[in-house]
C-alpha cells in the first residue's frame, strides 16, 4: 500500500520556511509604519503651516478673521487682527482653532503620555524627550515676539535633538 501524504520532515520544512519569512514580513512592516508615521508628522508640520500664513494673510487683508478660538468650542468668533497684546494670544488661537477643527491627528497617539491632538503651546521647541510625549505633535507659540509665530513639529524621538524636529519662524506682515 502506497501513502500519499508528505513526511514528516517536509512538513518540517513548510513550516521553518513560513516561520523565516513571517519574521522578515514583521521586521519590514515595523519599518514601514514608523516611516509612515514619520511622514505624517511632516505633512502635519507643512499643513499647519500653510494655514497659520492663510490667517496672517486674511489679517492682513480684512483685519479680522473668524477661528474657534476657544478650546473645546466649535463656536467661531471673529478675532481683531494686532490690537495691542493681541499678538500674544494669537498663538493660543490657533492652537484652539486647529484643534477644534480636528483635521490634525497625532499619528503617535496613542501613546500612554502622548495626547492624541497635534497642536501644542510649550514655551520653546526644545522639548524634554521624557518617554516620547511630544513626539508627534506641532508647537505654536509667540510667547517672546511681537513680529513672528514659531512653528516646531517633533517627528521622532528624542525630540530635544535638532534633527527630529521642523522649526520655522513665520512673520507677520
Amino acid at each position: 500500500m502506497q501513502n500519499k501524504g508528505f513526511t514528516l520532515i517536509e512538513l518540517l520544512v513548510v513550516v521553518a520556511i513560513i516561520g523565516i519569512l513571517a519574521a522578515v514580513g514583521v521586521i519590514a512592516y515595523s519599518g514601514y509604519t514608523s516611516g509612515a508615521k514619520v511622514a505624517v508628522a511632516k505633512s502635519n508640520h507643512a499643513s499647519i503651516k500653510k494655514e497659520i500664513n492663510l490667517i496672517i494673510q486674511k489679517c492682513n487683508i480684512d483685519g479680522s478673521v473668524t477661528m474657534m478660538k476657544d478650546y473645546g468650542s466649535k463656536t467661531e468668533s471673529v478675532v481683531t487682527c494686532y490690537q495691542p497684546n493681541q499678538r500674544t494670544f494669537i498663538a493660543r488661537y490657533l492652537v484652539n482653532h486647529m484643534e477644534n477643527n480636528g483635521r490634525y491627528t497625532n499619528p503617535y497617539a496613542p501613546h500612554p503620555n502622548n495626547p492624541s491632538m497635534t497642536a501644542q503651546r510649550h514655551n520653546n521647541c526644545k522639548w524634554a524627550s521624557a518617554g516620547g510625549q511630544y513626539v508627534g505633535t506641532s508647537n505654536i507659540e509667540s510667547e517672546n515676539s511681537w513680529d513672528h509665530i514659531t512653528l516646531c513639529s517633533c517627528f521622532k524621538e528624542p525630540c530635544s535633538n535638532s534633527d527630529n524636529r521642523l522649526e520655522i519662524q513665520i512673520k507677520y506682515e
